[in-house]
């Protein structure tokens, strides 16, 4: 998993219920290389709901899907 798609995940578990926009992920991930914020990290949220880390509850608005199990999620290199 990317630096930026654990980013994502750890936001997710620290503020469920809650779901994640695209305007709080620009802020959390977004801003530092490409020119449309917003496209870049909604593409990478909808990567992440294709591989069925997430779940997309309305337009925008994102979360962690039912099955998932938050503390499988661990950055490179931790055991």
């Amino acid at each position: 998993m990317s630096r930026k798609q654990t980013i994502v995940m750890e936001w997710l578990r620290m503020n469920a219920p809650h779901p994640l926009t695209i305007r709080t992920a620009v802020g959390l991930i977004g801003g530092n290389i490409y020119d449309n914020h917003g496209k870049h990290v909604g593409a990478l949220l909808s990567n992440m709901v294709r591989r069925g880390l997430l779940q997309r509850t309305r337009p925008g608005e994102f979360v962690l899907t039912a099955h998932q199990d938050s503390r499988a999620f661990k950055l490179e290199g931790e055991e």
